[in-house]
């Protein structure tokens, strides 16, 4: 039987918890935070009555990312550390300290806790909170630039609505437990999970190949085996349509198990290589392998709570490898890069930025067709970074001062660097939400 793409049901994104349209005030709205206890609702409404809104927000917001982290780790980090791209998460870690809150926010999105647009509103309280968060003492004394109560009261909505008013989040545990069916058993091309696969959104089919590829690296025995048949029977269906970093990265784990002995994988990933003539995506040398694990350590600081310092040593690292970077390692590096480059909603590391900055300008224009082209629509990271007014700003320079605007981009990329080019906040967020619908599907947004 042929499937639809409504018949697609290996997740699914609610949205928020409906408030009530008389609850209005702070002390009803945390009536309604089943997850926080009395004496926190009770802290709340009184920071509101006496006017403390950004205590009120922050104190919220505290929360409300403590509870999102502990459900999102109820799949597992190490599943979660193959979405984010970090490959060294272990289950036994804590989510409060190898997840940062850009990423809850950009995890919540895509296992389906939140929705597209309960994602964007998450994420304008998470900038608001910050720009007041960093500012200090002096300007807001001068200038009286201090949190509103209707700011704080936005907040207060986004985080019941999404997080502390439910009970329990409910985290799509659907493709989490395809992702063990992975390694824990064999898949027939007929499988409804394969099939689902197929008509799926691109994120599953990246998240996919990036988990067969972690499994066919570090897995032993049966898993192994589970995975590398596994291998044998999606890669074929969906090799068609992968782009080419997920290419890459099955000829890059094909390579290293190579090199590296593992001659159970090295054989399995190659028989998968044959069905697809996919051998040209397999590195010559294990040189671009070196600069995708530099990439990662980059963005494994970017991402930590002392990013500003712990950035530039890695970045000044990538930038000594060289400034031709090899193609099967460019997008993980260019990702990396525009990390450090664009800052987080707190801004830049000075140093860093610089360095990533004059490492991007070595590159030709042909390679910034190709992460315009191929790599951003699926670059998770850099687009929700265009969520927050810092990020943004130092984008537009970007886009300006590299001259993307001249290169041959396609339709949907195009309206994104015009948006920039024009400085236009709205047009870019817009153009942003149209490229995740591609990526995430519109059952998202």
């Amino acid at each position: 039987m042929i499937m639809s793409t409504h018949d697609v049901t290996l997740w699914s994104a609610p949205s928020g918890q409906t408030l009530p349209a008389n609850v209005k005030k702070p002390l009803d709205i945390v009536g309604y935070a089943v997850q926080l206890a009395q004496k926190d609702r009770q802290q709340i409404a009184k920071a509101f009555a006496a006017g403390s809104y950004e205590m009120a927000a922050q104190f919220t917001w505290a929360k409300s990312m403590s509870a999102l982290k502990k459900e999102l780790a109820t799949v597992g980090l190490k599943f979660l550390g193959e979405m984010l791209g970090k490959g060294d998460l272990s289950d036994a870690g804590s989510p409060y300290l190898v997840i940062s809150d850009g990423e809850a926010l950009m995890l919540a999105e895509e296992l389906g806790v939140v929705n597209g647009t309960e994602a964007m509103r998450l994420r304008h309280v998470h900038e608001t909170i910050t720009h007041f968060l960093h500012m200090d003492g002096t300007s807001v004394d001068a200038d009286g630039d201090q949190m509103e109560e209707e700011e704080a009261l936005q907040a207060l909505k986004a985080c019941v609505r999404n997080v502390l008013g439910k009970q329990q989040i409910a985290v799509s545990t659907e493709f989490a437990e395809f992702r063990n069916d992975l390694e824990t058993k064999v898949f027939q091309v007929e499988d409804t999970e394969v099939r689902n696969l197929v008509l799926s959104p691109y994120f599953f089919k990246k998240i996919t190949i990036s988990i067969l590829m972690s499994g066919a690296g570090k897995s032993h025995g049966a898993k192994l085996e589970n995975t590398l048949s596994n291998i044998n029977t999606i890669i074929p269906l969906i090799w068609a349509a992968l782009k080419d970093p997920e290419r890459w990265l099955v000829g890059r784990t094909y390579a290293e198990a190579h090199d590296n002995g593992d001659a159970t994988a090295a054989a399995g990933i190659k028989r998968a290589l044959m069905k697809v003539a996919g051998f040209d995506y397999v590195p010559e040398n294990l040189r671009s392998s070196a600069f995708a694990k530099l990439a990662e350590k980059v963005i494994e600081a970017h991402e930590s709570y002392s990013n500003y310092h712990n950035e530039v040593a890695p970045t000044r690292e990538l930038q000594s490898m060289g400034t031709t970077i090899p193609l099967p390692a460019f997008p993980a590096c260019a990702t990396a890069l525009l990390c450090v480059y664009l800052g987080n909603a707190y801004g830049t590391s000075h140093i860093a930025s610089g360095v990533a900055g004059a490492t991007m300008k070595s590159f030709p224009e042909n390679r910034w067709e190709y992460y315009f082209n191929d790599c951003l629509t699926s670059d998770a990271r850099i687009l929700n970074k265009l969520s927050y007014e810092k990020p943004r700003k130092r984008f537009f320079a970007l886009i300006s001062e590299f001259k993307i605007d001249g290169l041959k981009l396609n339709v949907l990329a195009k309206k994104l660097v015009d948006a920039a080019l024009a400085q236009d906040a709205k047009r870019t967020i817009t153009a942003v939400e149209n490229i995740k619908k591609k990526y995430y599907g519109d059952g998202k947004s």
